[in-house]
């Protein structure tokens, strides 16, 4: 038997340990999986002990940077996009790894082909997202802060030399004129409890490709809700939750030679009744 969990500040709204322990449940296995609050403050003193006493462990906000530098070694795309959210055992060195990138390439690719992207906030969940958009060599990618100021527009520089990101805000999307968009929102617009309005307008909505709300509790915010009304295929952030969780266990060895979307089925079916 063998102990995973999760480190993060507040962890009372986590799924992590119900997944993992479905999966577990779903393979036969009898391992744990333990929810590992630690405070900020605390972080670099409790951090290598806890780092010795699992197996296998996931990070979330607002450790996936800082946990970083306890790390032996941390995979080229993590480094990229400057976050570890799973960290694994590698012939006795820690290595970290992202897997919320392949959440999101699992989901994105459930949507039609689009020539630009439309990215809503800047915060951590969208540097995963920006990096996998580059990664598809979309050479036009806008990503929207309310921290920019009105027809203020920023080119973000990176080593690829085939796409920009344009940071821009809300009020220059409004005025923007683009054709098959991938919209993508990785901000906590249309959480559950969260009572903020939809910051893109319905004549936008109305021109997408596709939309991905990250968001996945509820299962269909406001956003999905129009894209629903003007017939926009969308996806909300409940596949991109369960299949990182695999690639998760993929990492610590437990999920070598399994069929992954019917075990995320199976689990997805679970999830859904419990969020409902």
């Amino acid at each position: 038997m063998s102990r995973y969990g999760l480190i993060g500040q507040k962890l009372d709204y986590s799924f992590s340990k119900w997944i993992h322990e479905s999966i577990f449940h779903e393979i036969n296995r009898q391992d744990t999986y333990d929810l590992i609050e630690i405070q900020p403050e605390q972080f670099s003193k409790e951090i290598e002990n806890v780092l010795t006493r699992y197996e296998g462990l996931n990070v979330t906000m607002p450790y996936k940077a800082l946990i970083m530098p306890f790390l032996d070694e941390v995979d080229e795309r993590a480094k990229a996009i400057g976050a570890v959210n799973t960290v694994v055992r590698e012939n006795g060195k820690l290595v970290g790894y992202n897997t919320d990138y392949d959440g999101i390439d699992y989901t994105i690719r459930q949507l039609p082909k689009y020539k630009t992207a439309i990215v809503l906030g800047t915060g951590g969940a969208s540097k995963a997202v920006i990096k996998y958009l580059r990664d598809q060599e979309i050479s036009l990618i806008y990503q929207v802060s309310r921290n920019i100021k009105s027809g203020e527009m920023i080119e973000k520089t990176s080593a690829e030399s085939y796409n920009k990101v344009q940071l821009i805000s809300y009020e220059t999307l409004g005025r923007l004129n683009f054709e098959k968009a991938l919209l993508v929102n990785c901000t906590p617009v249309g959480m559950l409890h969260i009572p903020t309005p939809l910051s893109v307008q319905d004549d936008l909505i109305e021109k997408l490709a596709g939309v991905f709300d990250l968001v996945y509790n509820p299962l269909e915010t406001l956003l999905l809700q129009k894209s629903k009304q003007f017939e926009i295929p969308c996806r909300n952030g409940i596949d991109m939750l369960i299949y990182q969780a695999m690639m998760a266990e993929k990492h610590w060895g437990n999920l070598q030679k399994y069929n992954y979307n019917k075990l995320l089925v199976a689990i997805k079916e679970q999830i859904m009744i419990k969020i409902k």
